[in-house]
């Protein structure tokens, strides 16, 4: 039976967790502001890209340096490069809005600014990496019950959490403070909290001496150990710790099912500034918007408990498999949008229309490079703060905007089977791989994320036209379906193998001899 009840050092676990969470969603958040005050869109698109870019190929040598220290001095380090590197990001944005652009060092201040908020970026996924995926097994493996799943669940309400409360509180700093005082607040906050969490971190490593230990499996054969032991070797190359990283990460019989929830990330269907900008080119009002973000804040929360409740009647296996079909199920109704009155949909058109000399022109135009009316000020893409209440016409599915409001529920409601799958999938993997290689493989999932996420940028770049944007709806459920075929594949694969183990003679201890990466039998 699952406890419910933290223990006091999970207590202690959920807030550190929670301060650091706090303190990187207000910065994430805020820095958009002051590149949007710098640099329009065009500085906020290039802060984002390469922040991706460098996340997708330094996330896995973050997963292995982990694997290469303890436990508390790896994560300390992690969280001092955090801070620092936000103190340096911060404190450069303060200069640049101080000393105006036309400075001849203006624009390496910039450029320095977004090289360290990347690197902070890079550690945030460290410190994530570092409580979520490591040290969250190791407390759950030392209580009484199988609390994994109720454990993860809670790690990702208190995510869920700080994205409702990280704007809310950057709005009223900014709204009260002007922009180099705002980002000094965030200098004094991220100091402030960076000494309890290095206090937290001792308690926690002290009350749970398990985490001093990495625990080793003796019954990889020569080839496995001889991967794991260039893994954990610090004098190996980078070239050569891509190779085995990816090599280990490929060899996870989990592998199936890591792959089916990086493939979720090649999606236009989140709620970020791609589906956002779609709805108010469509006609929706801030408020209304508002309204489908909240509620699909609430039911991400809803979904880490509905997964811990599902979990224990079925398995965690065949949760993930019903996380799947009900995202999936509502997804469809994005694709019906796109055919429904009122959508733009018509690649037909815009294919006749196209030209390259017509597409540089606009993509520039987007950028800023040339004036354009829909780039004016008064055109702004930040959506206030404080919005009238949505009236009942604003949800009227006679009107033209039954397309555009069918694929926002449709999208919205899908997010409780996509939190089900990301937790599924992430117990799994906890349980099947290796506690030495653990950040490892999950820094190279972390990797493969940001990939299929810097592709999805890369299409809307391609395919920017309001008219065209049916066709990302469609292959981003077209991924969705992929990754549903990859998780029964997964399925199918462990349920063959579990057959083949139970078919074994039993070791002089009276065990069943099991084969290395074998997923434990959780159902």
């Amino acid at each position: 039976m699952t406890k419910f009840n933290p223990s006091k050092p999970f207590k202690l676990l959920y807030l550190v967790y929670m301060i650091s969470c706090v303190g990187d969603r207000l910065w994430t958040f805020a820095i958009v502001f002051v590149m949007q005050e710098l640099g329009g869109m065009r500085l906020v698109g290039i802060n984002q890209l390469f922040e991706s870019l460098v996340l997708m190929f330094s996330a896995s040598y973050v997963g292995n340096w982990l694997d290469r220290h303890c436990r508390k001095n790896g994560t300390l380090t992690i969280i001092g490069i955090n801070n620092v590197s936000i103190f340096i990001s911060a404190s450069l944005l303060i200069v640049c809005l101080t000393i105006g652009k036309n400075t001849v060092l203006y624009p390496l201040y910039l450029t320095l600014s977004i090289i360290f908020c990347a690197v902070s970026s890079c550690a945030t996924e460290g410190q994530r990496l570092a409580f979520t995926k490591d040290w969250i097994v190791v407390m759950a493996e030392v209580e009484e019950g199988n609390t994994l799943s109720s454990r993860n669940a809670m790690m990702t309400t208190v995510d869920q959490l700080s994205t409702i409360v990280a704007p809310f509180v950057t709005g009223i700093i900014l709204r009260y403070c002007n922009y180099p005082v705002a980002c000094g607040v965030f200098i004094i906050w991220n100091l402030i909290s960076w000494i309890f969490e290095r206090w937290l971190i001792f308690l926690v490593y002290q009350q749970v001496p398990e985490l001093a230990v990495r625990q080793k499996d003796r019954n990889e054969d020569d080839e496995t150990r001889e991967e794991i032991t260039s893994l954990t070797v610090s004098k190996t190359s980078c070239w050569t710790t891509l190779f085995y990283s990816i090599r280990a990460y490929l060899r996870q019989n989990v592998f199936p099912a890591a792959f089916a929830l990086a493939l979720l990330y090649m999606t236009v269907l989140g709620f970020d500034g791609l589906a956002i900008s779609h709805g108010k080119d469509q006609g929706l009002s801030e408020n209304v918007l508002g309204s489908f973000k909240s509620i699909s804040s609430a039911l991400g929360i809803a979904g880490a408990f509905v997964y811990t409740l599902t979990e224990q009647k079925i398995g965690v296996r065949k949760t993930g498999l019903l996380g799947l079909i009900f995202q999936l199920s509502f997804l469809w109704m994005c694709i019906l949008s796109v055919f429904l009155p009122g959508s733009p949909f018509d690649p037909v058109g815009y294919a006749r229309e196209w030209s390259f000399e017509s597409w540089l022109s606009k993509f520039k135009s987007s950028i800023y490079l040339t004036e354009s009316p829909e780039n004016s000020p008064t055109n702004s893409s930040i959506i206030p703060l404080v919005s009238e209440e949505p009236t009942q016409s604003e949800f009227d599915l006679t009107s033209e905007k039954a397309s555009i409001l069918i694929f926002f529920f449709g999208m919205t409601m899908s997010r409780l089977g996509l939190w089900m799958v990301d937790l599924s999938v992430t117990q799994i993997m906890q349980e099947s791989i290796l506690e030495e290689e653990r950040n490892t493989i999950f820094g190279v999932q972390n990797a493969f994320c940001q990939f299929f996420s810097v592709l999805k940028d890369i299409l809307v770049i391609l395919l920017p036209d309001q008219r065209t944007f049916g066709l990302l709806i469609i292959m981003s459920v077209a991924f969705v379906f992929t990754g549903l075929l990859q998780y029964i594949w997964y399925l199918i694969k462990t349920k063959n193998t579990s057959k083949r183990r139970n078919s074994l003679p039993e070791t002089e201890n009276g065990q069943e001899l099991q084969t290395l990466r074998d997923p434990k039998v959780v159902e």
